[in-house]
């Protein structure tokens, strides 16, 4: 999947005006002039001109095509004709995804508030759109008159979130986690000063190929909490890609015949079994999926971003999961209900650090500890 989504060229996002007093295109024509002086001027490598020329072509084509079958219609019904432009999802050739939004031209004061509205703008809230954006090599954004790459976003995307106190959250949260190894990919003199002060405040925030591919993938789930999927499988499929891995395990591969439980009992097991990291049962107690395990966590809702930056934990032979998926093991006692607790973390090695983490998330009074007592179980 990260093959499919990293041949796109470039993501074009153009920010449109409310109301086009303008002749339909000049948005476009304006566009065109501040790409034919661009790679004058940009420092480091900027996509192709002429291909991306013909696309904008092509397209300011379509929508002048496209508002006079409006205007048409329109006035065969005795309507007053439409005057913003219309949005078109995709250029013929599918390497290039458009946004037409409508911002005030008194928002977009400066770069930041440009870049901090792109960020947040809900054409972004679609699972698969944050993970084309990211993807893409080369992403060339255009903000009426201004135009910014990829690499300038990241760090000032940082900032925002650094200005909202590390809240992970959404496409800010996904940008955030890939600009740490790319601060000072920037030779640009107004982002390089900024870039070392980001990279001093968010120092926590570690380099995504350092971990293994569950954590990144539990860090990806706890980020991707506001995204939205027409089809909820999506919201973890839509993210495969971003794993920094060459190929996607079989247990995690698209499977859309699955149901919703049976998917998210698939990944759960996975996440737990590899490597025996617990850490998602956190999610559960207050997040249960129905018609799964009690250990299953509903993972549509919020989850809590906070340990992602954490260590992995060491290895924990003790835990296991049933061939069927529907019983949770550990130290042979199994794990059947889920309680709020104070303290949910892993911190030291051993099978005792185990039972006294689960002596804070399990009911003792509804679990089923096999052949033991509750007592034998926690030492109580």
């Amino acid at each position: 999947m990260s093959e499919i989504y990293s041949t796109a060229s470039r993501v074009w996002v153009w920010f449109g005006t409310p109301y086009n007093t303008l002749p339909l295109g000049a948005d476009l024509h304006a566009l065109t002039q501040v790409l034919n002086v661009a790679g004058e001027s940009y420092n480091r490598e900027t996509p192709d001109r002429e291909p991306f020329l013909a696309q904008l072509s092509r397209l300011e084509s379509s929508l002048c095509q496209s508002q006079v079958d409006q205007d048409t219609a329109s006035s065969k019904a005795g309507e007053a004709p439409v005057t913003s432009g219309p949005c078109v999802p995709e250029i013929a050739d599918g390497t290039t995804a458009i946004v037409h939004a409508l911002p005030s031209r008194n928002f977009l004061v400066n770069l930041f508030d440009q870049l901090y509205f792109l960020a947040r703008h809900e054409y972004f809230t679609r699972i698969w759109i944050v993970q084309e954006f990211v993807l893409a090599k080369r992403v060339p954004i255009f903000i009426i008159g201004a135009w910014v790459f990829y690499l300038d976003l990241l760090p000032a995307v940082a900032f925002c979130l650094f200005e909202e106190q590390h809240h992970l959250e959404g496409i800010l949260g996904v940008l955030a986690f890939n600009a740490y190894d790319l601060f000072e990919a920037s030779k640009s003199a107004q982002w390089l000063s900024l870039a070392k002060y980001i990279r001093r405040l968010t120092n926590r925030i570690p380099s995504p190929r350092a971990f293994h591919l569950s954590v990144n993938l539990i860090a990806f789930l706890r980020l991707r909490y506001s995204s939205k999927a027409t089809i909820d499988h999506d919201l973890f499929y839509g993210i495969l890609g971003l794993l920094y891995e060459v190929e996607v395990p079989p247990a995690l591969q698209p499977d859309y015949r699955q149901s919703f439980e049976q998917l998210t009992l698939q990944y759960t097991r996975y996440l737990i079994g590899n490597p025996k990291d617990l850490r998602i049962l956190e999610e559960t107690y207050k997040n249960h999926l129905l018609d799964c395990p009690s250990w299953v966590p509903d993972m549509r809702h919020r989850m809590r971003p906070r340990d992602f930056t954490k260590p992995v934990p060491p290895a924990m032979g003790s835990v296991s999961i049933s061939p069927d998926g529907l019983q949770l093991q550990v130290e042979g006692s199994m794990v059947d209900k889920i309680l709020p607790c104070t303290c949910c973390e892993l911190d030291h090695d051993g099978a005792e650090d185990v039972l006294e983490f689960l002596q804070n998330v399990i009911l003792v009074g509804a679990a089923r500890i096999t052949n033991r007592t509750s007592g034998a179980v926690f030492g109580d």
